[in-house]
């Protein structure tokens, strides 16, 4: 999962690289369902995406909180299954 996350960040560093107005969303799918856990944000007094190298200072830090929480939210719900069996 490490490389995963790893492999992830290099392609979006350099998809925002690339072209100055690139944006990005980050969906993870698993045997729950789906969630974004990246969505490139709106300037909120524009209504316009902040997008390419702006983007790339929170990139890591939020889409890293984002997937320590639903590593967190998956185990936790996982250990209350095994608990619901009698395990």
């Amino acid at each position: 999962a490490i490389d995963a996350a790893e492999s992830l960040l290099t392609f979006v560093r350099a998809h925002f690289l690339l072209h100055g107005g690139n944006s990005v969303v980050v969906i993870a799918t698993h045997p729950r369902g789906s969630e974004f856990l990246y969505q490139s944000p709106v300037h909120v007094a524009s209504g316009t995406q902040i997008t390419g190298a702006l983007e790339m200072d929170s990139f890591d830090a939020t889409l890293h909180a984002a997937m320590v929480a639903l590593a967190q939210r998956m185990q936790s719900e996982a250990a209350g299954g095994l608990e619901d069996k009698g395990e």
